[in-house]
């Protein structure tokens, strides 16, 4: 990344596998004046602005919604989108005032509504439930593309957003209405485990899913801080993708499944917004296959044994 190793680099992220691999990756190219907030409410405007002034950072890196307030049973639309506008809004603004080199919006909760609406995530998600959380994140990652694009043409502000795939790997764990591949991993390891005969999946086997490991986010997000400046919508790793009964498949064969699959039809959502350009289309390409993405990231749940995990 051509950033001064100087520079003093905001990490407004949650703590997480995502955020430990951009800070190792970061701290390996020298860049070792880094700062994070957990305690911050990002939706406090004056704590916002208090963090700034005191921290007064160069670039930003900032988690555009908080993905993990996805829960089906506790979601509250007016509440989310509530907050998740007032922390965009305060960190935009306050990366204005503050004379932020860059700064990165990045939106990770797409494709987690994508995998929601997959059966292992059918109890959680119900299809009015689901639309109803689809919509609330297109607002947000519409009303983030649009404040960065009117800074950006207001007061010549490089500020840029950017929306991902459905990420993977070691570290990214299931949850509730999380991940694509370590929630199949999961449920198809307790299947092995269990000696299940078949199992059940709600989609169509050659739907197709974009998929993104974690070493390729952490790589574009670097590659998207130091060489893009540009208006509108970035999605990273949507050229990679596969139908779901490839997945399913290669996922058995990390995990040893041995039953059947059983597809059904798919719950009826509404197909998100497309993101208006690819990043592979500016020149970055992915390094991981999603064959060696599975086995890193099977090797690390089998290694790990997170009982409420895997």
């Amino acid at each position: 990344m051509n950033v001064p190793d100087n520079s003093k680099i905001f990490l407004a992220y949650p703590s997480g596998a995502f955020r430990e691999a951009l800070v190792s990756r970061l701290l390996s190219q020298g860049h070792d004046n880094l700062v994070v907030a957990d305690a911050l409410d990002l939706r406090e405007k004056e704590a916002v602005l208090e963090f700034f002034e005191r921290e007064l950072p160069d670039y930003v890196f900032f988690m555009a919604a908080q993905a993990r307030s996805l829960d089906a049973d506790s979601f509250q639309p007016p509440q989310w989108l509530r907050d998740n506008l007032l922390s965009v809004t305060n960190m935009v603004d306050a990366a204005y005032l503050y004379d932020v080199g860059k700064l990165l919006c990045l939106d990770c909760s797409a494709t987690l509504l994508e995998d929601a609406a997959l059966p292992l995530q059918r109890q959680h998600w119900p299809s009015a439930r689901l639309e109803e959380a689809r919509y609330a994140c297109a607002v947000t990652r519409r009303a983030t593309t649009e404040l960065c694009d009117s800074y950006r043409r207001q007061y010549n502000c490089n500020f840029i957003s950017a929306v991902s795939s459905s990420v993977y790997g070691p570290g990214v764990r299931s949850e509730p209405g999380c991940a694509l591949v370590p929630t199949l991993l999961q449920e198809m390891q307790r299947a092995t485990e269990s000696a299940l005969p078949v199992f059940q999946l709600l989609g169509h086997p050659y739907e197709r899913h974009s998929l993104l490991h974690l070493d390729d986010l952490t790589a574009a997000t670097l590659f998207m801080m130091d060489q893009v400046a540009r208006p509108g919508q970035i999605c990273v790793g949507l050229t990679q993708s596969c139908t779901l009964s490839e997945l399913v498949n290669l996922v058995a064969s990390v995990t040893g499944y041995r039953g059947t699959f059983e597809f059904g039809p798919r719950l009826p959502v509404s197909a998100p917004t497309p993101p208006e350009l690819p990043l592979e289309r500016l020149g970055w390409r992915s390094s991981v296959s999603l064959l060696e993405g599975v086995y890193n990231t099977a090797r690390w749940h089998i290694e790990h044994q997170y009982p409420a995990h895997f």
